[in-house]
């Protein structure tokens, strides 16, 4: 870019009633998104503050900030329940906290633990009573004392023994009873009311939804566990987005200490804030970024080759309702009508009918714009 010293008020004032005597120099303005050419000297574009630059091709532009919010894919989520209902008696973890694949983050007292355990053990002794009627009637129908059917009705409440058990043993295990638990009951036949819950998978503790002291029923939650070695974004975008953003579009987290890609663009809007929900994924810097964090997220629109270019915020002005860039020429400067696809800090992003070798107004352009009204040409 090609810096010039700020004219003073008199200097740009002199200067633009010069400019306004080149009227009848200046051609109709095109059909085509330009305008006239606005013809001046190099001494003219320096009296006024005008500045030339190129602007830089780009693939893809980034939208403005979006508000979002860090979360945990729910195939990574897994609630922790009691097995039985019971008074929480220890809390042993707590959020934020992470924990291994079945180490005990809770213990509770549980008359309903004592019942199962209890239910379990009559199912025992019934399948024993029911083994032994059945070796009974098979030697006595092996000796013509009793008749086949007898014995297939011996079977049948063996049968049913068996799986009185199973449906006992599959009880204690979902109340949380470990196998080697399990066992123990068998041979020692000795009831025990705590339960104990253990982490089922490795990961971190996401929310913490019981107290200690607090009676709970059978199923009611206890903790929340989460693995994070994956993070997703949900992404509060305008409406329009529906049409905008696209799945794989890539995504710039806190101003790139992450980066993501979308996932999915939803089309239901939400009532609060009238906009739809984009969905990304987080394929870097998940280390800067936690589960439940409130982020600002900009999503990239693909542009192409030629088509999108960054310029100076002063290069850009307004006329008539249109957006309008001035490209160096021989003698002077043409307005060329943009279009705004991006804001960014420092620069727009605008989709503009240029070449690689085209100059431009960066700085001066409010000059430029006065001289374009001022000599009257539409």
């Amino acid at each position: 870019m090609i810096p010039c010293p700020i004219p003073s008020a008199r200097t740009a004032a002199a200067a633009l009633v010069a400019l306004a005597l080149l009227a009848p120099d200046l051609a109709a303005q095109p059909q085509d998104g330009t305008g006239p050419l606005l013809t001046m000297s190099e001494a003219q574009q320096g009296a006024l503050g005008i500045t030339v630059g190129r602007a830089e091709p780009v693939t893809q532009a980034f939208s403005a900030p979006l508000p979002g919010q860090v979360v945990v894919p729910n195939a990574d989520k897994q609630m922790v329940t009691v097995g039985a209902a019971g008074v929480v008696e220890r809390m042993l973890v707590a959020q934020g906290e992470r924990v291994e694949k079945g180490q005990v983050l809770a213990e509770l007292q549980s008359p309903e633990l004592v019942q199962i355990q209890r239910g379990y053990i009559q199912a025992l002794l019934a399948l024993d009573l029911a083994e032994r009627e059945a070796d009974r009637d098979r030697r006595l129908r092996d000796e013509g004392i009793i008749s086949e059917r007898r014995l297939q009705e011996s079977e049948n409440a063996l049968d049913d023994a068996r799986a009185r058990r199973d449906e006992q043993r599959q009880s204690l295990l979902l109340a949380g009873l470990t196998q080697a638990d399990l066992n123990r009951l068998t041979e020692r036949r000795e009831f025990d009311s705590r339960l104990v819950l253990r982490a089922p998978i490795a990961g971190m503790v996401v929310s913490q939804r019981a107290t200690v002291g607090e009676r709970l029923e059978r199923a009611a939650p206890v903790y929340e566990l989460a693995q994070i070695a994956r993070l997703q974004l949900e992404i509060h975008a305008p409406i329009d987005s529906c049409r905008q953003f696209t799945e794989g579009l890539a995504v710039s987290i806190q101003g790139g200490a992450a980066q993501g890609r979308v996932m999915a663009v939803g089309c239901i809007v939400h009532r609060i804030d009238q906009g739809v929900l984009v969905r990304a994924e987080v394929t870097e810097g998940l280390d800067a970024l936690r589960p439940g964090q409130l982020i600002e997220a900009e999503i990239a629109r693909a542009l192409d080759d030629g088509e999108g270019w960054r310029v100076p915020r002063s290069a850009v002005v307004r006329r008539d309702g249109r957006t309008y860039l001035f490209v160096a020429e021989a003698g002077g400067f043409r307005p060329l009508a943009v279009e705004v696809v991006a804001r960014e800090p420092d620069s727009l992003v605008v989709r503009a009918a240029l070449a690689g070798d085209d100059r431009i107004a960066t700085g001066g352009s409010s000059a430029l714009k006065g001289v374009w009204a001022e000599t009257g040409a539409q």
